[in-house]
């Protein structure tokens, strides 16, 4: 579903082929690129951020290594002081100091994302996300699609992601003969609307890429460590727009991660502008098509009742003289 709408850029990222097209990558030949998927939110705000971090599959085995390294390392000093040890990163739970880190303080989490930041920098990825008022979506859209709002934004935005990657980087001779394999954190209800979404953009005949794509899976953290990383892309471009929406600087550790030469890409937030002009270019058999991946029901035209008026049926009969 190719429209083109207002977007506001509000990551300056570098280059992207600077990231992944640099000399290192060049000279090794990986057959394909892998993205992992994660979303992020506020029930309060009602913003809505989808993101995906792009690798080689290659370079995502170094990076999953160094990444459960860091956590080793972490878990081997809090065994000596007798602590409970950390699973797995998740952003809220780090940032509320919840669950696996309850009990930590500041300068402990700042070490830790320290850490993580440092395997950040020694692996090249790419990242792509947008970030959306969900209440935008459901005030400037039709009041029919009242309560999936978030099933629109997912199987939008992932058709977005898979637009960007197929310009990016499928469209870029360096990566030609690379397919694109992509996983998404499980969800609570919208994993075949992401599988119906991907599905349609490999039937768009229209989407110069779309054989290039060849999968998209949903897994759990337990089975896929990089959907970790990806939990934080998604958490932090989010936080960017919270702390813009509500007049506050970004957070340290997202300047300190697009500091890195390692990453590139971008993050886009859609403000209302943007809703109103994907709402207002989208032709009827778009629209049709969307609200079929959310599961809109198509609404009930009720046939008018036809009533006739009979205006001789009360009348007596002529009775015979």
């Amino acid at each position: 579903m190719s429209v083109t709408i207002w977007e506001s850029i509000v990551i300056p990222v570098r280059e992207l082929f600077q990231c992944l097209g640099g000399g290192s990558f060049r000279r090794r030949v990986f057959a394909l690129l892998v993205g992992h998927i994660d979303e992020s939110g506020d029930d309060r705000t009602r913003l809505f951020t989808l993101s995906c971090v792009m690798t080689s599959g290659g370079l995502w085995w170094c990076f999953e290594n160094a990444w459960l390294n860091w956590i080793e390392k972490t878990n081997s000093i809090l065994r000596k002081q007798h602590r409970r040890t950390v699973k797995r990163y998740h952003s809220t739970d780090l940032q509320s100091f919840a669950k696996d880190f309850k009990g930590w303080n500041e300068n402990k989490r700042k070490a830790f994302l320290e850490g993580l930041l440092k395997v950040f920098g020694r692996h090249n990825v790419a990242i792509i996300s947008y970030t959306v008022s969900l209440k935008d979506i459901e005030e400037v859209f039709p009041s029919g699609i009242r309560g999936k709002s978030k099933e629109i934004t997912y199987a939008w935005f992932l058709q977005k992601i898979m637009v960007w990657i197929g310009e990016k980087l499928l469209g870029d001779r360096k990566y030609k003969g690379m397919n694109v394999s992509l996983i998404h954190d499980r969800t609570a209800g919208f994993d075949a609307v992401l599988l119906d979404a991907f599905n349609a953009m490999k039937n768009d005949a229209s989407f110069q890429h779309r054989d290039r794509f060849t999968t998209i899976a949903p897994m759990g953290w337990e089975d896929c460590v990089p959907l970790q990383p990806a939990d934080f892309i998604a958490y932090e471009n989010f936080k960017i727009i919270e702390r813009k929406s509500a007049g506050k600087p970004r957070r340290k550790v997202m300047d300190l991660l697009l500091d890195l030469s390692s990453v590139g890409g971008r993050g886009v937030e859609i403000p209302r502008r943007g809703v109103e002009d994907f709402n207002r270019k989208i032709t009827k058999e778009q629209r049709r098509a969307l609200y079929e991946l959310a599961r809109i029901p198509k609404p009930i035209r009720r046939r008018k009742k036809h009533v006739r008026m009979r205006h001789d049926e009360n009348k007596k009969g002529k009775t015979a003289r």
